[in-house]
């Protein structure tokens, strides 16, 4: 490939080509962004011949998609349109002198409830001219937003806690807790009063789709002796429970997750094992609403531990 001029490459050319690839079409495009049809056209094949790349096929029919090569650029070009509008964002702000906001999130699968909402409830109270805002995310994207500053706080599952070690985020645990086996009512290990790892050695595993997750069932399973038999991986981590349609199936969860204490279901916790929330933040943080927030955590997680 040949040099390419970047200094050549417009951000009116790079809107152009994503209006383009959302409307499916460069006469839709022309109209939604008030320029003439022929101008556009002229826009994306300078940009095509700076690049020497083909960013769109064109056919007799009105549809327009991207050929292989422009669905790379457009996906990396619509992560640097989201960036910079969040930036000059947050510039207009700083120059309106406005108070910055606090964002925590968690995961789909967490049962806030439980634990988010009491310390924002808290925070909020205390700091009542703050806005909150809560994100939820997988843990992979909420590592990106931190390292972003999208997001300030993270309140998480640990079994991913290596995603947050790292010379830029630092992370801690600060309501732990044991795995517990969820299970329906009619699963004779329910009439157990507790249970170990050996206990599951002739159940079926309703699993996440994670193989982060399926590593260290493996390994728990394999240190009492016995592989794990998964019969069924959800997509996401919630709606564990919701599969388990047999009396010798099971899921592990925790009691900050939201398949837990789901009615019909008796829940074990595993002695010994380790599971709860993960709080991981940057470790030059320059939001003074984070300190504050860790303060009302603290605060917290003392109550919680003297009741």
């Amino acid at each position: 490939m040949n040099y390419v001029d970047i200094e050549n490459v417009s951000f009116l050319q790079i809107q152009i080509c994503l209006n383009v690839a959302d409307l499916g079409s460069f006469t839709k495009a022309a109209a939604a962004m008030h320029i003439s049809q022929p101008a556009m056209s002229k826009q994306i094949a300078n940009l095509e011949q700076t690049l020497d790349i083909i960013l769109f096929i064109r056919s007799k029919s009105t549809h327009v998609r991207p050929t292989p090569a422009g669905r790379i650029l457009l996906a990396k070009w619509r992560e640097m349109v989201q960036d910079f509008s969040l930036t000059l964002l947050r510039a207009a702000e700083i120059q309106a002198c406005k108070t910055r906001g606090l964002v925590v999130s968690t995961t789909p699968s967490a049962n806030a409830d439980a634990f988010l909402m009491p310390l924002l409830d808290r925070f909020n109270a205390a700091y009542p001219n703050v806005e909150t805002r809560v994100d939820l995310s997988s843990l992979e994207e909420q590592k990106d937003a931190l390292i972003q500053g999208t997001i300030d706080v993270i309140l998480s599952n640990p079994y991913r806690s290596e995603l947050f070690h790292s010379d830029e985020l630092e992370s801690r645990m600060i309501l732990p807790c044991p795995w517990s086996v969820g299970m329906r009512e009619t699963n004779p290990l329910a009439r157990l009063p507790r249970l170990t790892w050996e206990d599951l050695r002739n159940q079926q595993f309703i699993v996440p789709n994670n193989l982060a997750f399926i590593r260290k069932l493996n390994y728990d399973c394999g240190a009492a002796g016995f592989t794990p038999r998964i019969v069924h991986m959800t997509r996401f981590f919630s709606g564990l429970a919701d599969n388990v349609r047999a009396d010798n199936e099971v899921f592990l969860t925790d009691r900050y997750m939201s398949d837990y204490g789901r009615p019909g279901y008796t829940y074990r916790d595993l002695p010994g094992s380790k599971s709860g929330v993960l709080l991981a933040l940057r470790r030059h943080e320059s939001n003074s609403h984070v300190a504050e927030f860790l303060a009302c955590v603290d605060q917290y997680i003392a109550e919680m531990a003297a009741i």
